[in-house]
C-alpha cells in the first residue's frame, strides 16, 4: 500500500507481546498493539523524529492510552 498517513498494526494476533515495527517511508509513525493478556496489552509507537519530537510522541501515546481506557 502507498499513500498512508499513519499505520496501526496488530502484532499481538500471533501472540507477540510487543514488537518494534519499521516506519513506512513517507509516514510519520506506526503504532503496534501486542497480545492482550489479563485485560492489558503493550502499545509500541515507532516514529520518524523528523515528524515528531519525543515529547509529542509521548503525548500521542498517552492520548491513545486515555482513549482506550474509556472503552
Amino acid at each position: 500500500m502507498t499513500g498512508g498517513g499513519f499505520t496501526i498494526t496488530n502484532v499481538g494476533g500471533g501472540g507477540a507481546l510487543m514488537a518494534f515495527p519499521l516506519v513506512n517511508p513517507g509516514e510519520p509513525g506506526i503504532l503496534a498493539q501486542g497480545a492482550i493478556r489479563e485485560g492489558r496489552c503493550f502499545l509500541t509507537l515507532c516514529y520518524d523524529r523528523r515528524a515528531y519530537d519525543d515529547y509529542t510522541a509521548d503525548r500521542l501515546l498517552a492520548r491513545v492510552e486515555e482513549e482506550l481506557a474509556r472503552l
